[in-house]
């Protein structure tokens, strides 16, 4: 008997599949996947769903001839778990455009298995290149725009018979009709994210997930038994390089504060989870409801640590605001900066943030001792070498002053930002756009896609060069002072290193540094990646 003729669920199997990463691109980090969760709590009213996290589920590593590295499970693993399940309907995340090659050959699998299977691909990639994705890969059958769990839900409910009825009516779809590819007018943003219920962590394994070596390894220090958690969506600003925007949109919508606490206590009490990782891009936005998140923190005596890897903006902060957060359980704070120069924040990235802000809020973290990061980004169009020497200048400068953990990328224009169109447009792109060079694309180490008439990629690798000895300097004179050891002489040494414009003093410092006590191992393995620095910079004023 034909499947569809009786009155039985659809089944919906929703992968997250394998990622691959390249040498100079950032490290692999294995997260819970929360965008596939809710997907599923959404739907599962309407149909029978399971999840298959290639990540944790079957999970291997693969070692490529191109010297790549596929992290998940294999395509015979994949095949089992589709044929096993036997789904209706398919879908696939696509998170990072980076990811993309992966996504489509989970794709083609889903079909070798079974051409009646329909295939829908949702999440950040498929909303800025949905049509692309359908137009080179005939595997795939929808892509989703936006917020997915109610177009997804749309779907299910338009679908009997093997195929998808009325697809022009769903709003936020890519998909194909006799002529072309229809693209989505409109799209379904979730005004009331209290309407969401808790992601089904039900359908997946806790312990294969905290007991997983890479669960969030390069992505926070709080890694271990630790799991991410959302509390707003959309972000208002306009930053040149962000791509957040197009996939949650500009309209800031917040969950209230008793969603977010009653969301805490269930994971405390269910999972026995007591580390959150906000992966919110604006946490701090509303002021009043994260002050009542964190006063319901206090008033219950939840024992939770938490960070904001995501980061937030300085200037929602104010010291008052800092003792309650770590006195709430803030084990580290991350603030995004992007820039130290002021007219390349108000003007090229369009950040609208004072950088007297981000200095009395790196003051006040050091005087209670409140773990601080800061992220920047360097080489963008009209930037001059000058004002990216100053931003540098100004993360070391943070680092030094008040231990300010400084992050720096490199700008990647990203499929759909204003910065893809402005490099696109005057021709600065260094080498086509592809899943190797965007994953190693932000990274200082990696081969940076942008050069302008004011810098070239080798002018970034040299300045970055010199970015690192510095901030190698400051870590080793820090185990120094940690263990008061000849402080006094070593701290006007670093002081000169680090506010020095002539890099040729670092061989002076170098030479200082091999007189002093170099028996601790720790100092040696200090010493030799000085070094190492040290060479390829040659290398690269040589070949400059």
């Amino acid at each position: 008997m034909n499947r569809y003729m009786h009155k039985s669920k659809l089944r919906v199997l929703l992968i997250n599949p394998p990622q691959t990463y390249y040498s100079g691109s950032q490290g692999f980090n294995v997260y819970f996947p929360l965008g596939l969760l809710y997907l599923a709590a959404v739907c599962s009213s309407s149909c029978e769903v399971t999840i298959y996290d290639c990540l944790v589920s079957d999970y291997q590593v693969r070692h490529n001839h191109d010297g790549s590295t596929t992290y998940g499970a294999g395509d015979e693993q994949i095949k089992k778990a589709i044929r096993t399940y036997e789904p209706d309907i398919v879908g696939i995340t696509a998170p990072f455009s980076s990811q993309r090659p992966n996504l489509l050959h989970v794709a083609s699998l889903v079909k070798a298995c079974s051409k009646r299977i329909f295939v829908v691909v949702g999440g950040p990639d498929a909303t800025v290149s949905g049509e692309e994705i359908l137009s080179s890969c005939h595997a795939v059958d929808v892509c989703v725009q936006g917020e997915g769990e109610y177009v997804l839900l749309e779907i299910i409910q338009n679908f009997w018979g093997g195929k998808l009825h009325r697809a022009g009516t769903i709003p936020g779809l890519y998909y194909r009709n006799r002529l072309n590819i229809v693209c989505p007018k409109t799209t379904m943003p979730i005004n009331h994210l209290d309407d969401l219920p808790f992601p089904r962590y039900d359908l997946i394994s806790f312990p294969k997930y905290l007991q997983h070596p890479f669960l969030y390894r390069n992505r926070s220090e709080l890694a271990a038994d630790s799991i991410s958690v959302i509390t707003s969506r959309g972000c208002p600003y306009h930053c040149v390089f962000c791509s957040v925007s197009l996939h949650m949109g500009r309209v800031y919508r917040p969950h209230s504060s008793m969603y977010v606490l009653n969301h805490i206590r269930f994971l405390l009490s269910r999972y026995q989870i007591h580390t959150f990782h906000f992966e919110d891009d604006n946490l701090t936005l509303n002021k009043k409801r994260f002050e009542e998140i964190l006063d319901g923190i206090l008033r219950e005596h939840l024992a939770v640590r938490w960070d904001t890897p995501n980061g937030v903006r300085a200037d929602t902060l104010d010291q008052p605001l800092l003792r309650k957060m770590q006195r709430a359980g803030c084990a580290s704070l991350t603030i995004a900066v992007e820039s130290g120069n002021q007219r390349v924040l108000d003007t090229i990235i369009g950040k609208r943030l004072d950088l007297s802000t981000v200095r009395r809020v790196a003051q006040w973290c050091y005087k209670i001792r409140l773990p601080l990061n800061a992220f920047f980004v360097i080489g963008f169009p009209g930037e001059t070498q000058a004002e990216i020497r100053q931003t540098l200048a100004y993360a070391i400068t943070l680092y030094y002053r008040y231990h300010v953990t400084p992050v720096v990328f490199i700008a990647t224009p990203l499929y759909g930002t204003r910065l893809y169109d402005i490099v696109m447009r005057s021709a600065y792109l260094t080498r086509p756009i592809t899943p190797e060079s965007l994953s190693t694309g932000t990274q200082p180490h990696g081969q940076h896609l942008i050069a302008t008439e004011d810098f070239s990629v080798k002018d970034l690798d040299r300045l970055i060069l010199i970015y690192q000895m510095k901030k190698q300097i400051i870590e080793w004179g820090n185990y120094k002072n940690k263990y008061n050891i000849v402080t006094r002489h070593i701290k006007p040494v670093i002081q000169r290193f680090v506010y020095h414009s002539d890099t040729m003093f670092f061989l002076r410092c170098i030479t200082f540094f091999v007189s002093m006590d170099m028996r601790v191992s720790f100092l040696v393995r200090r010493f030799k990646k000085m070094l190492k620095i040290r060479i390829l910079y040659n290398q690269s004023h040589i070949s400059a």
